[in-house]
């Protein structure tokens, strides 16, 4: 008897313990692609190295050191998503062609225009030679 209670009572405080939301914090050196997230999409690793199953992460940020983007190297990325929603996309990359990529980008992020009930706003940065790009998520409705 008194081991049937001894284990009901630590599923009952394991089950009342057990969190809902899991948060992953992923670096990885190098990654090349062709498509990067945008913000307010559903967050999916892609084909990120993330070695356990991403869909059990509701909160995080990802951060690459040398993005290879549209077969051209010299970018880093950064990436934060919440409730498995894209909120902030960050790429970074130095020089003239870097800058031109990143305004094209910024022009085709704008013209496509906001998905649904989620606004962001998209500005670049200019850093000396280095160029920064961000995406952000300001508001959204009905969540």
């Amino acid at each position: 008897m008194r081991f049937f209670l001894i284990s009901v009572f630590l599923i009952m405080y394991s089950w009342l313990m057990a969190q809902d939301e899991t948060t992953i914090n992923h670096y990885q050196k190098k990654w090349e692609t062709d498509t990067i997230h945008r913000p307010c999409e559903l967050w999916d690793s892609r084909d990120l190295l993330i070695v356990f199953p991403d869909s059990s992460c509701t909160h995080g940020m990802i951060t690459v050191k040398k993005l290879v983007w549209q077969n051209t190297r010299g970018y880093s990325y950064r990436l934060t998503f919440t409730n498995h929603m894209v909120k902030e996309v960050i790429l970074e990359g130095k020089g003239k062609k870097k800058l031109a990529m990143l305004s094209a980008y910024r022009d085709q992020l704008t013209s496509e225009g906001q998905k649904g009930s989620c606004y962001f706003k998209v500005e670049i940065e200019q850093l000396g030679r280095r160029s920064r790009l961000k995406c952000i998520v300001y508001a959204t409705l009905g969540s």
